[in-house]
C-alpha cells in the first residue's frame, strides 16, 4: 500500500438551513474550500475478484472525533488513458461507520478519514487524471436531539411511542409485541389476498397463496424485535439496545414483512434495556464536494 499526498479541494455546500441564516445576517454563504490528502492508495491491477483501487482521503480541519459514518458518491473518476473508473454495476453508496464511532475516548486531533473504491486503472496508466465526487459526514454530537432513547421500550408494546425528536424529523415508531404482530399479518394477509384478486387470479389458488404467506410471516426468535417504523424522510440512522448499565449493544436490523426486525443474533433482550435510535438530522449532516486531480498510482 503506497502513501501520497495530493491537495483536494472540497468545497462545502451549506444546508439551506445555514443559507437562511446567513441571508439573514446578510454574510455570503458561497462554498468555502477546504484541504484534505489522499493518505492511502491500494492498487490491485489484476483480474481477481478482489481487482480495484482503493483511495483514502484524510480531511484536514474536520476532527477523526467528530465524525460517526460517512458516505461517498463518485461522479467522475477517470485514468491518464481515458478508462472511466466507475462501476455501473455498483450498489448505491451507504453510510460507512467510521472507527471512531466505536471508541468511548475520542482523538480530536487526527483529522477526519474516508474511503472509496474504484475500478481498476489501465495497465498503461501512471495518474488517475480527475477524480470528482461528494462527501456526506455524519455528526450527531452536532444536535442534542439526533440521540433518541426510549427505555424499557418493550413495555411501550400496543401503545404509540410519543418522542419530540422522532416527531420533529417525521418518524413514527411502534413496538410491535404478540398482538401486534398477530394484526400485522392479518393486514398484509389481506393486501396479499386483494392484490391477488385484482390480478384475477381464482379463488382456490389465492387460499393456497394466502396460506402459504402466512406460513412464512415473520416470527421472533431468540434476541429478536420488530418494529414498524415510517420514516418518509430517511432521517433513522441507526438502532441499538441500551444494557442496564446504559452501555449500546449492537443489533442487525433488516427488514421483514413490512417491518424492521433488530436482531442481536441469539442473546435474549431483558425487559429493562432501552432502545437508542440515531438520527440524521440537518444539523448532524455536511455536505462537501471534492476534486482530485494527477492522482499518482503505485
Amino acid at each position: 500500500m503506497k502513501k501520497t499526498a495530493v491537495t483536494i479541494a472540497i468545497v462545502l455546500l451549506a444546508t439551506s438551513t445555514l443559507s437562511a441564516q446567513s441571508s439573514k445576517k446578510g454574510k455570503s454563504s458561497g462554498p468555502a474550500p477546504i484541504d484534505a490528502t489522499v493518505s492511502q492508495i491500494h492498487d490491485r491491477r489484476t483480474s481477481s475478484f478482489f481487482s480495484q483501487l482503493d483511495i483514502t482521503v484524510q480531511l484536514q480541519g474536520i476532527s477523526e472525533a467528530d465524525i460517526s459514518a460517512a458516505r461517498i458518491t463518485i461522479r467522475k473518476a477517470v485514468d491518464d488513458t481515458g478508462r472511466d473508473l466507475i462501476d455501473p454495476e455498483a450498489s448505491e453508496p451507504q453510510f460507512e461507520t467510521t472507527s471512531s464511532a466505536y471508541f468511548k475516548e475520542k482523538d480530536t486531533k487526527t483529522p477526519a478519514s474516508v474511503a472509496f473504491k474504484l475500478k481498476n486503472p489501465s495497465r498503461d496508466a501512471v495518474v488517475v487524471k480527475e477524480i470528482r465526487g461528494e462527501v456526506e459526514l455524519y455528526m450527531p454530537d452536532k444536535d442534542k436531539d439526533a440521540v433518541v432513547v426510549l427505555p424499557k421500550f418493550q413495555s411501550l408494546a400496543g401503545k404509540p411511542v410519543s418522542n419530540k425528536a422522532l416527531k420533529a424529523n417525521g418518524i413514527e415508531v411502534s413496538v410491535i409485541g404478540k398482538a401486534q404482530l398477530e394484526a400485522e399479518k392479518k393486514k398484509a394477509s389481506k393486501a396479499k389476498a386483494d392484490g391477488l384478486k385484482k390480478e384475477g387470479v381464482d379463488d382456490e389458488t389465492i387460499k393456497w397463496m394466502v396460506s402459504s404467506f402466512e406460513d412464512s410471516f415473520f416470527v421472533p426468535g431468540e434476541g429478536e424485535i420488530a418494529l414498524k417504523v415510517n420514516d418518509p424522510n430517511k432521517r433513522v440512522h441507526e438502532y441499538a439496545l441500551l444494557d442496564g448499565a446504559g452501555t449500546p449493544q449492537r443489533v442487525y436490523p433488516r427488514d421483514q414483512d413490512g417491518l424492521i426486525v433488530l436482531s442481536t443474533y441469539g442473546s435474549a433482550v431483558d425487559p429493562s434495556w432501552g432502545l437508542q435510535i440515531k438520527l440524521r438530522t440537518p444539523k448532524t449532516m455536511a455536505h462537501h464536494t471534492f476534486a482530485l486531480n494527477d492522482v499518482e498510482l503505485p
